[in-house]
C-alpha cells in the first residue's frame, strides 16, 4: 500500500508539472479539462503497475523493476496519445501535456519508490518473513546477511535451519537457530511465517534435496538460492525443457537492439536532465571563479571503450597550479611523503579549494561529465572512467 500511494505521489508530481509547463510556454484555459484526464491516466498505470507484478511483498532486483515501470508507463503514455488522436480530442494541447508528464514519471516515481524503501524497508512489519535453510551453516550465514544487508528486497530472515550438528555461529546474532521439524513448524506458525529460503551449493546433493522433503509441509512458499547463481543475478529467466529446470542467462550488453535503446535513454535523459539542472551548473561555474582563479571546467584524459583515451570534464575542485602547491607542501611535511606513494591522496589536500571541498562531497564536480555522454564516451550507467595508471 505505501508503494502505491508512493507512485500515485510520483505521478500527481509529473502530472502537475507538466500542466505547470505547459501553461508557462503556451497560456491556455485547458487545465481543468485535463485533471480528470491526467487522474485517470494515474490510475490505470497504478493498475498496470500491479499487473506487471511491481507491487508484490518480495522487491524485484533495481534493473528489472526500472525495466518493468519504464515499459509502462512508456506503453500507456502513448496509448493516451492514441485515443486522444481517434477520438479527436486537442491533440496539439494533450499530447504535449502526456509527453512531459511521461517524462518527468520516469524520474519522479523511481524516486517516489526509493524513498518509501528507505523510510520503511527497515520496518519490522515490512516484507515477509523468512526461515532459511541450508545444509552448511556457512552457505546460511552468507546468505542471510545478503538479505540483512539489502532490506529493500523484503524478505526478513527470523531463523535459521541447518543440517550441520554445530549450528552455533556467532555470524548470525539475534537469529534463533532451529533443529527438526517440530521446532520449525511451532516457529513457523508463532510467527505467520510460509516462506521458506533454500541456499544450496548443489541442487542434485542429497542432504539437501532430503532438507526440502522433510519439510515441504512446512511452507507454503519456497524460493531455491543455487550458490553458482551468485555471479548471475540479473537477467536471468527460468525455462520448463519438458520437466527439467533450466536457467537461461541473457548478456543484454551484447544485444544490438539493447544497445539502442540504451543510447537513445543516454541522450534523452540527459538533454532533459542537462536542461533542468543547467541553473545549477551556471551557479557552481561562478562559485568557482568567484572562490579561485581559473577555469570551471576542465578535461582530465580518461579511458574508454576499448581502451581509448578521452577528455573527462569536471568542474575544476583544485587550485591552478596544483602541482607546484602539491612539490611544495610534501617537502615542507616529509612525514606526508609515505601517505601520498600508498594512496595518491592527502587527508588535507592543500590543492583542493573551499568550493572544491563541497563539490567533491556531493560529486556534484561530475556534472560537465553530461557532456561525454552526449558524445557518446560515456554512458549514465556505466563503469567508473579510470586513469591509465589505474589498470
Amino acid at each position: 500500500m505505501l508503494l502505491v500511494l508512493g507512485d500515485l505521489v510520483g505521478l500527481v508530481v509529473a502530472g502537475q508539472t507538466a500542466l505547470w509547463l505547459r501553461h508557462l510556454i503556451a497560456p491556455a484555459q485547458f487545465a481543468a479539462r485535463l485533471y480528470p484526464v491526467l487522474f485517470v491516466y494515474s490510475g490505470l498505470l497504478l493498475l498496470s503497475y500491479l499487473a506487471v507484478g511491481l507491487y508484490g511483498t518480495i522487491a524485484r532486483s533495481g534493473p528489472d523493476e526500472l525495466r518493468r515501470l519504464t515499459f509502462t508507463t512508456t506503453t500507456l503514455m502513448l496509448v493516451m496519445v492514441i485515443v486522444t488522436y481517434v477520438s479527436r480530442s486537442r491533440l496539439d494541447i494533450y499530447a504535449l501535456v502526456y509527453l512531459i508528464a511521461w517524462a518527468f514519471a520516469l524520474f519522479t516515481v523511481p524516486i517516489c519508490r526509493a524513498i518509501v524503501r528507505r523510510l520503511f524497508s527497515n520496518r519490522r512489519w515490512w516484507g515477509r518473513k523468512a526461515i532459511v535453510l541450508s545444509h552448511t551453516m556457512d552457505t546460511a550465514c552468507r546468505l542471510v546477511r545478503a538479505l540483512q544487508a539489502q532490506p529493500r528486497l523484503g524478505l526478513k530472515p527470523t531463523a535459521v535451519l541447518t543440517t550441520e550438528s554445530d549450528t552455533q555461529n556467532s555470524a548470525i546474532p539475534n537469529l534463533p537457530q532451529l533443529r527438526g521439524p517440530g521446532p520449525v513448524l511451532a516457529h513457523a506458525r508463532a510467527y505467520g511465517i510460509d516462506y521458506a529460503i533454500v541456499a544450496v551449493s548443489d541442487l542434485n546433493d542429497p542432504k539437501t534435496l532430503a532438507v526440502i522433503q522433510r519439510y515441504e509441509t512446512c511452507f507454503k512458499h519456497w524460493l531455491i538460492v543455487p550458490h553458482f547463481a551468485q555471479n548471475y543475478s540479473l537477467w536471468v529467466r527460468s525455462r520448463d525443457l519438458n520437466g527439467i529446470l533450466g536457467l537461461e542467462v541473457t548478456n543484454c550488453l551484447l544485444r544490438r537492439t539493447d544497445q539502442i535503446v540504451k543510447r537513445a535513454m543516454d541522450l534523452a535523459l540527459t538533454l532533459l536532465g542537462g536542461l533542468i539542472i543547467l541553473p545549477l551548473g551556471l551557479l557552481i561555474a561562478l562559485a568557482i571563479k568567484l572562490d579561485s582563479h581559473g577555469p570551471a571546467i576542465y578535461s582530465q584524459t580518461r579511458l574508454g571503450k576499448g581502451g581509448k583515451p578521452f577528455p573527462a570534464f569536471k568542474f575544476r575542485s583544485m587550485t591552478k597550479n596544483a602541482d607546484e602547491i602539491l612539490h611544495d607542501y610534501l617537502n615542507e611535511h616529509p612525514e606526508l611523503q609515505e601517505e601520498w606513494q600508498a594512496t595518491q591522496k592527502l587527508k588535507n589536500d592543500p590543492r583542493i579549494t573551499r568550493i572544491g571541498k563541497f563539490l567533491r562531497k556531493t560529486s556534484l564536480d561530475e556534472l560537465p561529465q553530461l557532456l561525454n555522454v552526449l558524445r557518446g564516451e560515456m554512458s549514465l550507467v556505466g563503469p567508473r572512467p579510470i586513469v591509465k595508471d589505474e589498470i
